[in-house]
């Protein structure tokens, strides 16, 4: 048991930069368009992402950081030298979700009735047809931290099966090397406080409040996740390139809805759900936060882009948001 619970505190932490993955047939070359506009619109290269380290001000306040993290690394990849000395220089860490969460008792009844309410009376494979239920479960069966777990998904709510999914991820890399959990694993080995801006409820709510129809489509178009495009977004992230990343995601999603039309809305409910919902959610607790003590806050870079995004919302809060000289995690 507590080899699965501390599993799905890993995938719940998983929102990489590009969670949805081709699975269906696309469309003719002749049949697509231009442009397709996917809602909410955002300009992802507001503000230009020169840094994946951007200092908080305010009066009155000790400064703290905002780092842009990616949940995957490389196996046996730990971290820098430069990303342990900015964690020294803070009281406290906080990070999405904790990643490393102590199994109280507490921990364990939400983790327990998380697991609880996953369980359907009705067969995913009916719902996703032979192919693609096949096609999932391979998938989950080659991935070692899912593989555990890959017998039992028939029986799980879609929503469930599409938590568990974000953590698929190409050969070679490993959610168990990503940014946040190396940073939870230094702060945890040096006695540093860690906070989180959501648990296990906050997360499961939000994918089983979706249409059914929504979490299946995202099962469709997750289950052959796209092995080039996670390996190009990863490789400018660990070179530095930060400042490429936003026009890279906006082409594959570009790209992407122009081959699948079928799963934009699937591309539209991350943007408005998993990123500017969970943006205005975090908003008054890293204001909170940051008040009180010398905080690195570490979330997802995707959560640092567009108008929409933490850095652009604290700006406009009065806050002074700067770009610090960047860091190479790892």
């Amino acid at each position: 048991m507590n080899k699965l619970l501390s599993l799905l505190a890993v995938c719940l932490a998983i929102v990489p930069l590009s969670a949805c993955k081709v699975a269906d047939v696309p469309v003719s070359d002749s049949k697509k368009a231009a442009t397709i506009v996917i809602r909410p619109e955002l300009n992802l290269d507001t503000p230009k992402l020169t840094s994946n380290v951007w200092k908080i001000s305010k009066s009155g306040q000790p400064d703290s950081y905002l780092v842009g993290t990616i949940h995957i690394g490389k196996p046996n990849a730990t971290l820098s030298k430069d990303a342990k000395n900015l964690l020294a220089s803070a009281e406290q860490l906080v990070t999405e979700v904790d990643t490393l969460p102590e199994l109280n008792d507490a921990e364990v009844q939400k983790h327990q009735e998380l697991i609880r309410n996953s369980y359907s009376q009705d067969s995913l494979r009916s719902k996703l047809g032979d192919k693609n239920f096949e096609r999932l479960q391979q998938d989950f069966m080659k991935n070692p931290e899912l593989a555990e777990i890959a017998l039992y998904i028939d029986y799980m709510h879609p929503w469930a099966v599409s938590i568990f999914s974000l953590s698929l991820h190409p050969p070679g890399y490993s959610n168990h090397t990503g940014v946040d959990i190396l940073l939870s694993k230094a702060a945890q080995e040096s006695g540093k406080k860690r906070l989180a801006l959501e648990d296990v409820t906050d997360i499961s709510q939000m994918f089983a409040s979706q249409p059914e129809k929504l979490m299946i489509k995202m099962l469709m178009t997750v289950n052959e996740y796209n092995d080039q495009e996670i390996k190009h977004l990863f490789d400018l992230y660990e070179k530095g390139n930060f400042a490429e990343l936003p026009l890279a995601e906006a082409e594959f999603e570009q790209e992407f809805a122009q081959k699948y039309p079928d799963a934009i809305p699937v591309l539209s409910w991350e943007r408005s759900d998993l990123l500017i919902k969970r943006n205005q959610i975090w908003l008054p607790k890293i204001k909170e936060i940051s008040a009180k003590k010398k905080t690195v806050f570490a979330v997802g870079i995707m959560h640092l882009m567009s108008e929409q995004g933490l850095i652009e919302k604290l700006r406009k809060d009065g806050y002074q948001v700067t770009p610090e000289p960047s860091i190479l995690m790892w």
